[in-house]
């Protein structure tokens, strides 16, 4: 997708329907609470640090932890609704986990649910993918 064209629009899903590694779609929730703020030192320049946080989000279906970055984790008010479009799934110590990514956006929402925590997608255990090798053995030597 080039820079001038509108974004497409992604489908709205719920949270009890995401599957591990999904990407490209919209999600309504309510922040139901926040882990503690942990400082991060990114590998490659060590001098480069984030803030980060856990922030379990629920909609009616299900609920499942949010990982925050900066500022979104000041955005991210307990009790309050958002809309996560462009977001994906990933997989944290085999455990499910929503993410806003590169080019996903979080806005505040006009709702009133209550979130579903008895379903909790974060507690599933997911088997990770395979990575797989770009290059072909070479047993000649």
């Amino acid at each position: 997708m080039s820079y001038d064209q509108e974004p497409q629009e992604v489908p709205l899903v719920q949270l009890a329907d995401v599957k591990p590694f999904q990407n490209r779609f919209k999600t309504i929730f309510k922040v139901i609470g926040k882990s503690e703020e942990k400082e991060v030192t990114n590998k490659n320049n060590p001098e480069e640090t984030h803030r980060m946080s856990d922030i379990t989000v629920a909609d009616e279906s299900a609920s499942i932890i949010l990982t925050a970055w900066d500022d979104d984790i000041n955005l991210l008010e307990e009790g309050s609704y958002f809309s996560l479009a462009n977001g994906y799934v990933n997989l944290f110590k085999s455990s499910m986990r929503l993410a806003r990514g590169k080019f996903g956006i979080i806005e505040a929402e006009e709702a009133d649910f209550e979130g579903n925590t008895e379903n909790n997608r974060s507690e599933e255990v997911h088997e990770a993918r395979r990575r797989r090798r770009n290059y072909q053995r070479d047993d000649r030597y």
